[in-house]
């Protein structure tokens, strides 16, 4: 049995999504031949934690010592689902707002916490061998404490970007010089890094594109996924006809197309009873929208639920809604996989995608562009047409194994051990013709 280190900001019951990747691949890495450490931060006192039950096997060991106890806890704004009230329309502007960009540090304050935990891993490898250190972002100061516990212990470093780091829509609205300070910074990461894992593959295309002396396989896609244990049972429909959202709507992300559509039925005299419920934070300007558009009696939304409960909400839908962010492509939102274990229909809004032809090439939903209202109009209008006693029909599993998270978890196993045999190869070789390693 092997040992990985896994470094992960997130980490359940914390409600952030990100944690939910380092979870599943925790879950199903002890029977793939890797006995996970997992290196991350406790639920911080006064912030809600998730109440679903943590089924870890036994001797997965998770450390909730990524920061020092005085270390402040900052919550991911925009993108904190446990919050109530919706993203603000920001009022800051002109020399405030470049002022504000120009005092925004690169990588953060988390960057600060690298010395100390190389430190930490080098104490653990004495104590016990680790084979490779596993750092997941964002945040993107992960990595740098992936690349540090990899230098201090002297193992193999993989590094797992669940989004685009320097071709994300939140870089580009950073300083000028933030920017460059962190697109070098991320160069230098991703080409000292053994592996690179994205979760999509058109961020892979553009990375093998950026760096084009690296090898392609140096960047390897592994797909969220979805644990088929959770998948609730069939639920009833709702009287209501009920289409939802489940995430935040912050960034280019809008429930503007929806509302529009909203709108157009109710123009119709087919809407009147219909309702959209975001599970998570809405934008005070999606609810403006609403008001103006005269369906905000329609919009209802509540902060995110434990996600065993999340789930049996979206399994009583008429139609689960999809949302890109805007045009920006790049992205598989983790919500696809949870939409797949409902098995109720999904409404895409997104450009043409690699997400739109995934959710084309599983068969449980339909694509229309942000802009194509009556397209979004048609779809909705077919799902609150069925009949009120039409039985929800279990998924078929079957064709959506490869998204399970055994089957991400067993790509991921097959990298490590690709990674370490690969490492190991040129110590080989050195030995044999009678030279220390470096």
């Amino acid at each position: 049995m092997r040992t990985v280190l896994m470094i992960s900001r997130y980490f359940p019951p914390l409600y952030d999504v990100g944690g939910k990747r380092a979870y599943r691949f925790a879950q199903h890495l002890p029977g793939l031949g890797w006995q996970p450490i997992i290196l991350t931060g406790p639920v911080p006192p006064g912030y809600p934690a998730d109440s679903t039950p943590l089924r870890l096997p036994a001797g997965v060991n998770v450390v909730r010592d990524y920061a020092p106890p005085w270390w402040p806890y900052r919550r991911i704004g925009s993108a904190d689902g446990t919050r109530p009230e919706p993203v603000p329309i920001s009022t800051v502007h002109g020399a405030r707002a470049w002022l504000d960009a120009q005092m925004t540090l690169p990588l953060k304050r988390d960057l600060l916490l690298a010395p100390r935990t190389a430190l930490w891993a080098r104490r653990l490898a004495q104590a016990a061998p680790v084979d490779l250190v596993f750092a997941t972002g964002p945040p993107w100061a992960v990595l740098a404490q992936g690349y540090a516990a990899a230098r201090a212990t002297g193992v193999p470093l993989c590094l797992d970007l669940r989004d685009p780091w320097t071709f994300g829509f939140p870089h580009r609205g950073l300083a000028r010089w933030v920017r460059w300070v962190e697109r070098r910074v991320e160069a230098s990461f991703l080409t000292r890094a053994d592996r690179v894992v994205l979760t999509c593959k058109e961020a892979a295309g553009a990375y093998r594109t950026r760096f084009a002396s690296l090898p392609p396989q140096h960047f390897t896609v592994i797909y969220n996924s979805f644990d088929p244990g959770l998948r609730p049972p069939p639920q009833p429909r709702a009287a209501r006809p009920t289409i939802i959202h489940f995430g935040n709507c912050y960034g280019p992300r809008t429930l503007a197309p929806v509302l529009s559509a909203l709108a157009v039925l109710r123009r119709r005299h087919t809407a009147a009873n219909l309702r959209l419920l975001n599970l998570g934070r809405v934008r005070e300007s999606d609810l403006q929208l609403a008001d103006r558009l005269g369906v905000r009696d329609c919009l209802e939304y509540r902060p995110m639920l434990p996600y065993a409960e999340a789930l049996q909400v979206l399994a009583g839908a008429d139609l689960q809604v999809l949302l890109a962010y805007g045009s920006e492509t790049g992205h598989v939102p983790a919500k696809f996989f949870d939409y797949l274990l409902t098995g109720r229909p999904i409404l895409c809004v997104a450009a043409q995608s690699e997400l739109t032809r995934l959710v084309e090439e599983t068969g449980y939903g339909y694509c229309a562009a942000p802009d194509d209202v009556q397209a979004i109009v048609e779809v909705i209008a077919a799902a609150i047409r069925r009949p009120p006693d039409l039985a929800v029909a279990a998924a078929d599993a079957a064709p959506l194994e490869r998204f399970s998270a055994a089957s991400t978890t067993a790509q991921l196993a097959r990298l490590f051990d690709e990674t370490v045999e690969a490492r190991a190869r040129p110590f080989a070789a050195t030995a044999i013709r009678g030279h220390a390693p470096r």
